[in-house]
């Protein structure tokens, strides 16, 4: 038996309508969503800034040595620099032996159980302890002579002592499937999935694993022939992946994920967030704005992907292209956007290469992230096409409170952001008192009128203590009077074109530099205080 639901709604905008359609599943499903949002606000991937090894990162093929002491002496140089890391996210090399042997990343033997190439030569859990912090550890898939399933012909990494080994039976892709002739792997069959991942998870935890990361899920389904072509196996796969992450009370990143695996979440608590940008390594993993939006409206957590914060060099990265996103006009772009999508914040520079004046701007002393209270997303009228819109570049927002946070890069000319790009809504304060006021800088504000205020973050005058922040420049005021206020509450929003203020223009001085990534920053707040 299915059920279908229509929502349907007579104004409000595009981020409205998603997000009042996903509150209606997130509430046919009450009892996983409360218990997600405990998930979520315990996961440290979440809450703390932390350090990644993922594709594009310094040290995702790490070259040194001992990589195992260069890691710990990175994690030492970026806590001697006041910026503390929450946790690691342990990937690329260092998390499997199976690159190269079959699909992209696949795992032969999990670096839990041994698989660490010689550059490691410190054991996860030896490492995680001389680190003291926890985990995030990876596995997209299995390599096809992994020795964990029955009949891999690999007996020569199998070991009597080693239980886990030898135990399971898997399911193979299909590489003659659409887009899967570079992907042969296995997975756990899925009637094993729920003990598989409890036995798999249970010795992450032994070694300081404290979240799971999943990739290539579009993949792990279109290249398996038993979820593509049966209506459960694939379900029962991810149930078994996702409650066994509840039993152990550890959380999962889904990555490469479709609309369906991000629609199978809302009855997966220990999910908390899915990755919506492309590997950093590649190029722009900026462009988060509406991939972010369907994850956030369903409960789960946008991501986006790894971040430096300075060009490190122009360190050449195995297999990773240079891409003018890599340079430094684009290290605070990916730090805004990685932090205001509420996702994980996880740099990856060198040792030595780190901004830590940029990272201090995101968090408090011990790490802990100073997030927005809702994911960045693609303000409504970027919806309309270039014509309509006379949109020429990327305009995202967020909001706390009271107060709305707009981002904006590769503008080509200034873009008037409307009443109707603001969520949630702008609506009218508190009518005023009839009284006049009149500001130094002869700005007269009716008696009926609601204050908006707003500032660029690289553009306005420096804001200091005890001066008029109107007539120093510091902010800028719009009043919308009553008229505009009664169009605001009524329920075929003419108002939507109201312009409150107007995004300034990029520099496209040095595009092979990078100079157009770099990101101007308006805050905007609605005055609450009475007259």
């Amino acid at each position: 038996q299915q059920s279908v639901l229509l929502h349907t709604t007579s104004g409000g905008g595009i981020t409205n309508t998603i997000y009042n359609w996903g509150q209606r599943l997130q509430r046919s499903r009450d009892l996983h969503q409360n218990e997600k949002q405990k998930f979520i606000s315990r996961d440290s991937t979440l809450t703390k800034i932390g350090y990644q090894t993922d594709n594009g990162a310094m040290y995702c093929f790490c070259q040194e040595q001992n990589c195992s002491k260069t890691i710990i002496n990175e994690l030492q140089y970026l806590k001697d620099s006041g910026t503390p890391m929450g946790y690691l996210s342990f990937q690329g090399s260092g998390a499997s032996s199976g690159r190269g042997s079959a699909a992209p990343w696949c795992v032969n033997t999990w670096g839990i159980d041994g698989g660490l190439s010689s550059k490691y030569p410190v054991p996860i859990k030896d490492m995680q302890k001389a680190i003291g912090i926890p985990l995030q550890l990876y596995i997209p898939y299995f390599c096809p002579e992994s020795p964990y399933f029955e009949n891999d012909g690999n007996e020569s990494e199998a070991s009597s002592t080693s239980h886990h080994y030898k135990k399971w039976r898997s399911l193979s892709s299909d590489t003659s499937l659409p887009t899967c002739s570079s992907f042969p792997f296995r997975d756990v069959r899925p009637d094993q999935s729920l003990a598989f991942y409890k036995d798999l998870f249970q010795r992450g935890i032994d070694a300081g694993m404290v979240s799971f990361e999943s990739d290539f899920m579009n993949q792990n389904y279109n290249c398996v022939p038993d979820f593509v072509h049966t209506t459960t196996a694939a379900s029962i796969w991810q149930d078994g992946m996702a409650n066994a992450a509840k039993y152990h009370n550890i959380t999962i990143q889904w990555c490469m994920s479709t609309p369906s695996d991000a629609l199978a979440s809302l009855d997966y608590p220990a999910v908390t967030n899915f990755r919506v940008s492309t590997d950093f390594c590649y190029g722009e993993s900026w462009n988060i704005g509406i991939s972010s939006l369907l994850v956030w409206a369903l409960g789960a957590v946008p991501s986006k992907d790894t971040l430096w914060t300075t060009d490190n060099h122009k360190t050449a990265i195995p297999g990773c292209p240079w891409t003018p996103d890599h340079e430094n006009p684009a290290a605070e772009l990916h730090l805004v956007l990685a932090l205001m999508s509420t996702g994980p914040v996880g740099l990856s520079d060198s040792i030595g290469m780190s901004n830590a004046t940029l990272l201090k701007r995101t968090i408090t002393a011990d790490g802990t992230l100073l997030k927005p209270s809702r994911p960045i997303t693609a303000v409504d009228s970027s919806f309309l096409s270039n014509d309509d819109s006379g949109l020429d570049g990327y305009v995202y927002s967020t909001s706390s409170l009271s107060s709305w946070q707009f981002v904006s890069f590769k503008m080509k000319t200034n873009y008037p952001i409307r009443v109707g790009d603001f969520w949630p809504p702008l609506l009218p304060s508190m009518l005023k008192q009839e009284k006049n006021r009149e500001r130094k800088d002869q700005t007269t504000i009716s008696a009926t009128s609601t204050l908006i205020a707003y500032r660029y973050f690289h553009e306005n005058a420096e804001c200091n203590h005890g001066m008029d922040a109107v007539s120093s420049g510091c902010v800028q005021l719009v009043a919308l009077n009553d008229t505009v206020q009664a169009s605001l509450q009524s329920s075929s929003s003419p108002s939507s074109t109201t312009v409150i203020f107007s995004t300034p223009t990029s520099s496209f001085e040095n595009v092979e530099g990078g100079s157009d990534f770099a990101p101007e920053i308006t805050s905007v707040w609605k005055e609450s205080c009475p007259n």
